[in-house]
């Protein structure tokens, strides 16, 4: 089997699992995350390591789509304080944050 032929079959395997997006970096660095579980035994063929593969990247999308809803909730929310004028003074959070930053640094360090 030719890596074209190969990566088609693998295509249209993600196609079916709704995978709309995939990339070959993707599913390399999850197979390689596998790669140990497919050693120890616990995935036997090939199509194990890929149906597996395929679970992870979804989860991964999904994550990844959660955390963009959640970013996208939160400047909404931000959005909406500001134009009811609940404003914060850029350096006194600036200054704060510096704060928090050398208190963790500190902490650390002790």
């Amino acid at each position: 089997m030719t890596p074209k032929v190969l990566w088609e079959v693998v295509k249209e395997a993600a196609s079916r699992a709704g995978i709309e997006k995939l990339a070959p970096h993707a599913l390399r660095r999850t197979c390689a995350r596998l790669c140990p579980t497919f050693a120890s035994g616990e995935l036997e063929t090939t199509s194990e390591v890929v149906r597996e593969a395929l679970r992870l990247l979804e989860r991964q999308e999904r994550e990844r789509d959660e955390a963009f809803h959640q970013l996208k909730a939160r400047l909404e929310r931000g959005a909406a304080q500001a134009e009811r004028g609940e404003l914060l003074d850029g350096d006194d959070v600036f200054e704060e944050l510096r704060e928090m930053i050398e208190e963790r640094r500190r902490a650390k360090a002790s």
